[in-house]
C-alpha cells in the first residue's frame, strides 16, 4: 500500500500532472540507475544503456499509467521491477549482438600474431689497482685490465587466437589457445601451447524464476606457460683469474640442461 504521506503524488501521477512526474524523476532516478547498473555493468555502452533504460522507465509510465495499481503496491516497487525487466532485456539484447559479430571476430582473432626480439650488449671493464689514486681510467691500471663484452639476443614468436559461442540466450563458451617459439629454449623442446577456457550459464533462464530475477553461474581454467632467460639451458665457458698478461676461461660448476622444457601453471575460477 502506498504512505498516506504519498497519495497526492500518486493521485497527481495517475491524473498524469506534470509537476508529479518531475518529482518522481527526482525522487527515483537515483534508485533506478542502481538497479539497472548492477544487471548491465560489464556491457559495453554501459553507462548510455543505463541513462536510456531509466528513461524508457519513466515514459513508459506517462504512457501507460492506468496499469499501476496503487493498492497492489508502492510506485517506489512498481518502477524498480520495470527498471529490472528494462535491464533483463537490454543485457539478452548485447548478448545476441555479440553473437552476430562472431564471425568477424573470429577473423580477426585467427591473424593475431606478435613477435618479440630482443638484442643487449654490454662491454664491461675491470682493474686490480690504480697507479695514481682517484684517477678513475683504465690507463691508469697497475695490472692488464680485464675486459668482457656480452651480446644477448631473444626472439620469440607467438600466435594467438579466440572463438566466443552462445546459445538459446543461456549458453556462453569462450576459447583462447596460443603457441609461442622462443629462442631462450632448447631447439628440440622451443615451442610450447597453452590454451584456456571460459564458461557461463544464464540460470534465471533455466528455472520458473521472476521475470525481474538475474541469475548466472561462470566457471574458468586457464595454462599459462613460459621460457627461461636466454642461454639458461647452455653450458659455456666463463671468463676466469687472469695471470699476468694472459687471460683465463673457466668451465662452470654448473652444467645446463638440454632437455628443459617450459614451466607450466593451471588456475581454476
Amino acid at each position: 500500500m502506498v504512505g498516506i504521506e504519498r497519495k497526492s503524488l500518486v493521485d497527481g501521477v495517475m491524473h498524469r500532472d506534470e509537476s508529479a512526474f518531475r518529482e518522481v524523476i527526482q525522487t527515483y532516478t537515483k534508485l533506478l540507475w542502481a538497479v539497472a547498473g548492477s544487471i548491465l555493468n560489464g556491457c559495453d555502452g554501459y553507462e548510455q544503456d543505463v541513462e536510456e533504460c531509466v528513461s524508457d522507465v519513466f515514459i513508459y509510465l506517462w504512457n501507460n499509467v492506468k496499469q499501476f495499481d496503487p493498492v497492489r503496491g508502492s510506485l517506489k516497487s512498481y518502477l524498480v521491477e520495470i527498471a529490472k525487466s528494462n535491464a533483463i532485456n537490454r543485457y539478452y539484447k548485447k548478448s545476441r549482438e555479440r553473437l552476430v559479430q562472431l564471425e568477424d571476430y573470429m577473423e580477426k582473432a585467427d591473424e593475431e600474431k606478435q613477435l618479440e626480439a630482443k638484442d643487449y650488449s654490454r662491454l664491461y671493464g675491470s682493474t686490480q689497482g690504480l697507479k695514481v689514486p682517484n684517477i678513475y681510467n683504465m690507463g691508469n691500471s697497475i695490472d692488464p685490465v680485464i675486459t668482457q663484452n656480452t651480446l644477448t639476443q631473444y626472439l620469440r614468436n607467438s600466435v594467438f587466437g579466440s572463438i566466443g559461442i552462445g546459445f538459446d540466450e543461456t549458453y556462453y563458451l569462450d576459447v583462447t589457445a596460443r603457441e609461442d617459439i622462443s629462442s631462450a629454449l632448447p631447439t628440440e623442446h622451443n615451442s610450447y601451447f597453452y590454451p584456456s577456457v571460459s564458461g557461463s550459464v544464464i540460470l534465471s533462464r533455466l528455472f520458473d524464476m521472476p521475470s525481474s530475477a538475474f541469475l548466472k553461474l561462470r566457471g574458468s581454467w586457464s595454462n599459462v606457460r613460459s621460457d627461461l632467460e636466454p642461454y639458461a639451458y647452455m653450458t659455456t665457458y666463463q671468463p676466469g683469474i687472469t695471470y699476468g698478461q694472459y687471460n683465463a676461461m673457466q668451465y662452470p660448476s654448473t652444467l645446463g640442461n638440454m632437455m628443459l622444457r617450459p614451466s607450466t601453471t593451471n588456475g581454476w575460477v
